[in-house]
């Protein structure tokens, strides 16, 4: 048996302590501050054991930043299946863009897009990019598609 055989294990609750932990220290040092290292220490924790769930800093935040847009295009196709009116389909797609159950979620978002407009951050650029171009298809495809736009009524004032 090799060491590729065997099989990697990872606890969920030490991955998420992980991912906790980066965030706030994102959130409060920016992405180019925070250190493996400081995040180990706050989630209490070594630094094998974040290099055991992520490959990398840079690994670290493109898993985190692909685990939210994921779990938000999920609830938006599901509100798509819904059929509810395009207006508060609209609302709900701001509302998961810019609602974060708290204020370390929102800094950490901005330390995030200021990094992938940093030349030496193309990966974060681009899964940034890819995010972007999938909520861009999917809201012209729910406007495309709901009763208001193919009545015509889309531009009508609704007040």
């Amino acid at each position: 048996m090799t060491t590729n055989d065997v099989e990697k294990k990872e606890n969920p609750q030490t991955r998420q302590l992980l991912i906790d932990a980066g965030i706030k220290l994102i959130a409060e040092k920016g992405y180019d501050s925070a250190s493996i290292g400081d995040i180990a220490t706050l989630a209490e924790v070594t630094k094998g054991a974040v290099y055991y769930h992520f490959r990398s800093k840079e690994n670290f935040v493109l898993e985190i930043i692909k685990q939210r847009s994921e779990s938000n295009l999920a609830r938006l196709k599901q509100l798509r299946k819904d059929n509810i009116p395009i207006t508060e389909w609209i609302e709900n797609v701001f509302s998961m863009i810019i609602g974060f159950p708290d204020t370390d979620q929102q800094h950490f978002l901005l330390q995030v897009m200021v990094a992938s407009i940093r030349p030496e951050h193309k990966m974060i650029a681009a899964l940034v990019a890819e995010i972007h171009a999938k909520w861009r298809k999917l809201l012209a495809e729910m406007i495309e598609m709901s009763d208001e736009y193919q009545k015509g009524q889309l531009l009508e004032d609704s007040e």
